[in-house]
């Protein structure tokens, strides 16, 4: 707010007057106490003290502690506020060009990590809200601000609190703008809470130049820049950008907002300003899901006697007094009709509700102005403005949760980012929050995926593809209940259809009807069509481009949700019939519904919305950000369900783009009968039917009786060199010149670690080109920062580094492949395993995951719809040694995995759990250290200068660094199944104290020390070890372990004989590799494997093999029933007849005969 001219020492003249005299006289207080207290005359007097709404009063007004000597300070003043800067436009110039920037600093996420961790209760899950101050200059929003965070309740000491800096109340700075770009600042009362407010004090409308920019220029240097399109050859400039950019952004994020005038006089003049500065925000968004509520804020205005109706107890008073007074102006004001004429409507509250979702009217007066203008009667008056701006927001809040789109911190943040980028664009169209909806949420129930398909196939040509839709739904009900019941249960149409099904179906077509069906309403005189929504149609009809068509309510067109259950359940039954009469066995059955639901998924009357198309610029932003294939109306992106069934959960991208399941990839391209188990052929997508190469697309799964081969990668900075020399040894030991990652089928690593798991798994690298690029990566990415380019006051997680974050990220991006995190697939070369690969990273307190099986959820998973390099940045980002790393389209601040699982062999157990469930047999699960000293790595200087929630698991993260305290809780934690399965490789060297996370000088000492350490193993005398007679080298007997699991038994069949106490078990062993592709690899393994035993008496001699032969090789076991759990063994022979068993085994005559069953 705006304050009367500063009241000099009524004695000095000169001094501010700070002190209040029972004589009513204000004087400074040098003045007061050396002078006028003096005088005999005076002896009476004595300070008034300010009461305490006062002495908030004072501090907000800067009359007391941080605005004092206000000319003196400003420099002081302005720094230390520009740590507050939210977002703004930046022009530099190079090379004789100016370029124009839109620049987004880590602000809010900042603010949003210090509210989860403000109170032990805090909830982990916030849905911030935004309160938007707007204005023209000089109208006092910054000091409003400061009025509104004094006045909370939690507010005991202003000492450290941030608030904005206030306009300058005389002198030559009184008529300059204060406040430069967008600030943001957070509400006391509610930070740390479930909906955390944040004012947002936006620069002035009008006023040049503002102070703020003389003394705050370096927020630019280290936010995330937006390139500004320039439109029409012209640039931006700081006059387009508040009058065009910042209102378009906070009119469609904000819940509540202020605008603030000093103009006593409410009249079409504020009414027109009122509305044009939302109508620039409205036409910029489309599928809107609510609309801002407004406050007007009439700031000290400068009059005696203010109407009664601003000081009434009737809190609505003053709105309805303002609405009296310019409700003519609708007839008479030829903006105002020109106006209401654009919207179709014809008085001022439809005008404003057009715009807004409720209008307020209040008002705050002069401090020191009149007789309502002391501090107690302003702070009152605040109070009621707080309470309404807390109430405003939550009905806001709550009309999104009602639509679904009540967004969390997360959410926000990476909206935030599209919408940047869309604003910088300078783009025609809108900002479209439906297609933004279908792309930031992942469809995580059955309802939402069959949502998510009909939105797919119905959005552009409902009528057309309407049946075959419904077709599609229906047979994947069939085929879902086939995987998991008898088939005599499935032929029940009551089963397949259950009530609850139905009310599944029910709620998704009513999902999409609201969320993704636009409105039937067609403008008569244009003929354009409404674009909005149901659940978007919070302003109305509007056009594509944003304009408004006309009032009025959703028009439904004539989609009948029950009927298209119904006819959902009419396929259903038909199908059930066809299976009954054909009489076919469940395994008969599986064949014959996955190649009608094939034909199904390719008989759309209009399949265009599976082919690619070229994308208009708007839809092209989201490509850019959150990456994907456009195909027809819809993104194919990595959080697309599995079309093929719309139940499983995605896992392998096709060559042709689209994601789909394990089940549907083995159903589809299902194995050839009698060849191996190991390989699908795919030949052609089952939703495009787009062919892929001649001789097919060979895709390694996992065989039935195979066990699981688990690699876990401990963090340890530049230390991780020492796991990638014990690879690359492990590498070379089993000697067939294979890339170790085709070796495992889980692969889990954290932070360095995590570096390696990606090359190995994900890129498919050998552990010598993981050397190099690891050496590469230390030796470029750990560049020295400035220091004097640190410029944040505050931060949660020390957002300043030692290393600069370009020169990581740039080391990063030059090391991986330029592909998606997400999606199993290798096309490139054959390979006989494409491992899950896993990587842990650290948000606020909790551990989660970007792997490259799991697309996201909003539990354990972030979105791993991110380039390769993102996900190793986002496990590396070690406090204090790097900034953390904000995924844009996670909207999340990760950091080093390491703060929560430097060893991460317990997430990586769960993992296979949860991929291949809790009774998985595991052949091998192999664990890898960054090496052991004496004592752990010393504290680096500046950690005490942390907060203490980034310092406690910091220092957790550099004591046991070394993992082993983690790996022997693990060992204990498991049952003995897996202990015996389970080996850790941590060489342990004669260190003082333990190498740094950035020790780069020691690298290749370390490099040259692994080469030559000696691992050990105790020897296993269990009837259940993987080798006998095995030596106490860890790395031989693991490498024979590796190269003896990709020998597999396929079960053909078990017998018994008439008395039911033997069983005769027939099968194959078979090998993982792919020949012929892999024909120089399965030669050097046939040459170290001389044959097979059985059960440790019978030989089965390995025979001879040509170069395009089939490796099946026969077993026959007899075994007693009666010999409870005595193992049943396959070794494979290899040199020095050393026995070492094959992938599943040993096993026992239950587990064989629980599997044949199946």
């Amino acid at each position: 707010m705006v304050m009367v001219e500063d009241r000099f020492c009524a004695r000095c003249e000169n001094a501010p007057a700070v002190v209040k005299c029972s004589c009513k006289n204000r004087f400074c207080r040098e003045c007061f106490e050396n002078e006028h207290l003096t005088k005999p005359r005076n002896a009476g007097h004595r300070e008034v003290l300010p009461s305490k709404r006062q002495e908030l009063a004072n501090w907000a007004l800067g009359k007391i502690h941080n605005l004092q000597n206000y000319a003196e300070g400003i420099q002081a003043y302005f720094h230390k506020d520009e740590a507050t800067k939210w977002f703004g436009l930046a022009i530099e110039e190079s090379a004789g060009e100016k370029i124009t920037k839109l620049v987004e600093t880590p602000r809010f996420a900042e603010l949003i990590e210090l509210s989860i961790n403000r109170y032990t209760t805090s909830p982990k899950r916030q849905y911030p809200s935004l309160v938007s101050f707007v204005g023209e200059t000089g109208a006092g929003k910054s000091t409003l601000i400061r009025l509104l965070i004094r006045a909370a309740n939690s507010t005991s000491s202003s000492n450290d609190l941030e608030a904005p800096v206030s306009g300058s109340r005389s002198g030559e700075m009184a008529s300059s703008a204060t406040t430069g770009e967008v600030n943001l600042y957070f509400d006391p009362d509610t930070f740390g809470t479930e909906s955390p407010a944040f004012f947002v004090d936006c620069e002035g409308l009008s006023g040049g130049e503002p102070l703020a920019s003389k003394y705050q220029s370096s927020w630019s240097k280290y936010g995330k820049p937006y390139i500004i399109e320039a439109r029409d050859g012209r640039q931006v400039d700081r006059d387009t950008a508040v009058k065009e950019i910042y209102p378009k952004f906070l009119y469609i994020f904000s819940d509540v907002v202020c605008m603030v005038t000093r103009n006593p006089r409410v009249s079409a003049e504020l009414a027109r300003k009122v509305l044009e500065w939302g109508k620039v925000g409205a036409r910029n968004a489309v599928n809107q899901y609510s609309l801002p509520a407004l406050i007007v804020i009439i700031n000290g205005p400068t009059i005696e006697d203010p109407p009664q109706s601003w000081l009434s107890d009737d809190l609505d008073a003053a709105t309805n007094s303002f609405f009296n007074r310019i409700n003519e102006e609708i007839n008479t004001n030829a903006m105002l009709q020109a106006l209401a004429e654009e919207n179709g409507v014809e008085s001022m509250s439809a005008l404003f509700e057009r715009y807004y979702s409720s209008v307020h009217v209040c008002y705050v007066p002069l401090e020191g102005y009149g007789r309502y203008g002391s501090g107690d009667f302003v702070m009152q008056q605040v109070e009621r403005l707080r309470r309404r701006i807390l109430s405003d927001s939550t009905k806001v809040q709550q009309t999104r949760a009602k639509n679904w789109m009540r967004y969390d911190a997360r959410l926000l943040l990476m909206t935030f980012r599209y919408a940047f980028e869309h604003l910088a664009s300078r783009t025609a169209e809108p900002f479209d929050f439906n297609v933004l909806r279908q792309q930031a949420i992942l469809p995580e129930s059955t309802e939402m995926r069959i949502s998510s398909f009909l939105n797919l196939c119905l959005s552009e040509r409902f009528e057309a593809n309407f049946m075959y839709a419904s077709e599609v739904i229906a047979s994947s009900l069939v085929r879902h209940a086939l995987r998991t019941a008898d088939i005599d249960a499935v032929c029940d149409p009551s089963i397949v259809c259950s009530a609850d099904m139905k009310s599944v179906c029910q709620r998704a077509v009513e999902q999409f009807l609201d969320a993704s069906q636009p409105c039937a309403f067609v403008d008569g005189a244009s003929g354009i069509r409404c674009v909005n929504t149901k659940n978007g149609h919070a302003k109305g009809h509007q056009g594509s481009l944003g304009a408004f068509l006309a009032d009025g309510y959703f028009v439904s067109g004539d989609f009948d949700a029950s009927k298209f259950v119904e006819t959902i359940e009419t396929f259903v039954k038909s199908m059930l019939k066809d299976i009954v009469d054909q009489d076919m066995n469940h395994r008969i059955t599986v064949k014959y519904l996955a190649k009608q639901h094939r034909d199904i998924l390719q008989s759309a009357p209009n399949r265009d919305f599976w082919f690619p198309k070229a994308p208009n610029p708007l839809i092209s932003l989201f490509l850019s950000f959150f990456g994907g294939v456009f195909r027809g109306s819809h993104l194919s992106a990595s959080n697309d369900p599995c079309y093929g069934c719309l139940f499983g959960r995605p896992e392998y991208k096709l060559p042709c783009g689209h994601f789909i399941c394990q089940e549907c990839l083995i159903d589809f391209d299902q194995k050839e009968e009698t060849g191996p188990h190991h390989i699908v052929i795919h030949r052609k997508c089952v939703l495009c039917a787009a062919p892929t190469i001649r001789q097919g697309y060979k895709i390694p799964v996992r065989p039935e009786l195979s066990g699981l081969r688990i690699l876990s990668l401990d963090g340890g900075g530049v230390r991780g060199i020492i796991q990638i020399v014990a690879l690359q040894r492990l590498e070379a030991l089993i000697g067939l010149n294979l890339p170790l990652g085709q070796f495992f089928d889980l692969i889990v690593g954290t932070s360095a670690g995590g570096l390696v798991a990606l090359g190995l798994g994900q890129d498919k690298l050998s552990a010598t080109q993981c050397i190099e690029k690891f050496k590469t990566i230390c030796k470029t990415g750990f560049q020295l920062r400035a220091w004097a380019g640190l410029w944040r006051v505050l931060s949660i997680w020390f957002s300043g580094s030692i290393y600069q974050s370009d020169a990581i990220e740039n080391a990063l991006r030059g090391a991986y492949k330029p592909e998606e995190l997400f999606g199993l697939r290798n096309i490139e070369q054959v390979s006989s395993s494409w491992p899950r690969v896993a990587v842990t990273t650290t948000v606020e307190t909790d551990c989660w995951l970007l792997a490259n099986y799991n697309q996201g959820d909003s539990k354990r998973y972030l979105k791993s719809g991110i380039a390769t390099y993102e996900a190793a940045r986002a496990t590396s980002a070690a406090p204090l040694y790097f900034e953390p790393y904000t995924s844009d389209i996670n909207g999340a601040v990760c950091r080093d995995g390491g703060l929560r699982e430097n060893n991460p062999s317990t997430v990586a157990l769960n993992e296979s759990r949860e991929l291949w469930g809790e009774n998985a047999k595991i052949d091998l699960f192999l664990s890898l250290g960054s090496g052991i000293g004496n004592y752990p790595t010393p504290e680096p200087s500046g950690l005490q200068a942390l907060p203490v929630a980034v310092q406690s698991p910091l220092k957790i993260l550099l004591a046991t660094m070394n993992g082993d305290s983690a790996w022997k809780r693990f060992y204990s934690s498991v049952e003995s199944r897996i202990q015996r399965r389970a080996r850790r490789l941590n060489p342990q060297f004669d260190w003082t104290t333990e190498p740094g996370l950035d020790a780069v000088g020691m690298i290749d000492e370390m490099l040259n020390i692994a080469k030559d350490y000696s691992f050990y193993v105790p020897r296993d005398e269990s009837p259940f070890r993987a080798a006998a007679d095995a030596s106490t080298d860890a790395l031989v007997e693991t490498a024979h372990q590796l190269r003896a699991s990709l020998y597999y038994f396929h079960l053909d069949s078990i017998t018994r004989n008439m008395g039911q106490d033997i069983a005769v078990i027939k099968g194959h062993i078979y090998c993982r590799l792919i020949l012929p592709e892999q024909i120089d690899a399965f030669n050097k393994l046939v040459a170290k494997t001389s044959g097979f035993k059985v059960n440790g008496t019978t030989n089965i001699t390995m025979p001879e093999f040509s170069d395009d032969a089939e490796f099946k090789v026969p077993v026959s076991i007899i075994k007693k029933l009666d010999t409870g759990s005595v193992p049943v063994r396959i070794d494979a022979i290899f040199e020095d007849d050393r026995l070492v068993s094959i992938s599943g085994f040993p096993t026992t005559i239950e587990e064989l005969l629980i599997h044949s069953h199946q």
